[in-house]
């Protein structure tokens, strides 16, 4: 078996190609970007793989990530935001836990959320369907609603990753496990990349058990599976509920109905 198509590294598949290709996307927007791309390692998947080959030898078997390092970066308006930076070997291992986790989940969320969504069809090998179309057809939803002569309630979730608990997202994972599509041998792989991924959090979480890297499709992916619930919960109230990322619509018939939408959102979102 080919090191650069799958790697026997970990309980469950690393796609060691895929991984480097959907790597080299999330990195696009980077806010600490590296001089020369991480191309002396992205380029030679060989050597990667003997890398982190040899922390699984070293460690008799687990895997050990290194520590992160909490930044402050600009948010408008004269705000500041937390980025938790872990090196590149853990970043690849957190990528590779979403890419094969991404297909057993995505078809399992609610179709009103536009942001980070699976890309089963696309031609070009990425993770996610483009983002630009799908902010865009975010946005007219939300002209239609005004040229309509609808209410729209605009919310967001303050400090989003900042507030997700690493247990809610093992929760989250879990309590989906019975609706994927997979056999038992699948679900029980799962469920090992779920625990990896629940350790490997615990040690990069922003304070104690709560907080996601920041500008991460991986945990953008992480908090879609958190939300899940809420979203669904929304949609079945009979609300005409959007969500990208972070930001809210929901397209009511006037102003009182937008304040009844507001206190349900708030009230799903703070009982989970």
């Amino acid at each position: 078996m080919s090191i650069t198509q799958e790697g026997n590294l970990l309980s469950f598949p690393i796609n060691i190609a895929k991984t480097i290709k959907h790597l080299r996307k999330d990195m696009v927007d980077d806010w600490f970007y590296d001089t020369v791309g991480y191309e002396d390692l992205l380029s030679n998947p060989s050597s990667l793989f003997k890398i982190l080959q040899k922390n699984l030898e070293t460690n008799h078997g687990l895997y050990q990530s290194g520590s992160k390092t909490i930044y402050d970066v600009p948010k408008n308006p004269l705000g500041l935001r937390y980025t938790l930076e872990i090196d590149f070997y853990d970043r690849f291992i957190y990528q590779a836990i979403c890419t094969f986790l991404v297909p057993f989940f995505d078809p399992l969320l609610s179709p009103s959320v536009l942001s980070h969504r699976y890309d089963k069809h696309g031609d070009k090998g990425l993770l996610f369907r483009n983002p630009i179309d799908m902010w865009d057809t975010f946005q007219n939803i939300s002209h239609s609603a005004i040229v309509d002569g609808q209410c729209l309630l605009i919310t967001d979730l303050l400090n989003y990753f900042e507030h997700i608990s690493i247990a809610s997202v093992e929760n989250a994972f879990i309590g989906m496990m019975s609706k994927i599509e997979a056999s038992g041998g699948e679900k029980n792989t799962i469920r090992s990349a779920i625990t990896t991924l629940k350790a490997l959090l615990e040690k990069w979480c922003f304070n104690e058990h709560h907080g996601l890297p920041q500008n991460r499709d991986a945990s953008s992916f992480i908090a879609n599976v958190v939300l899940d619930s809420v979203d669904k919960r929304m949609k079945a109230a009979g609300y005409d509920y959007w969500r990208y990322v972070d930001d809210i619509r929901i397209t009511c018939a006037n102003d009182a109905e937008a304040k009844r939408a507001l206190n349900a959102w708030l009230f799903r979102v703070l009982c989970g």
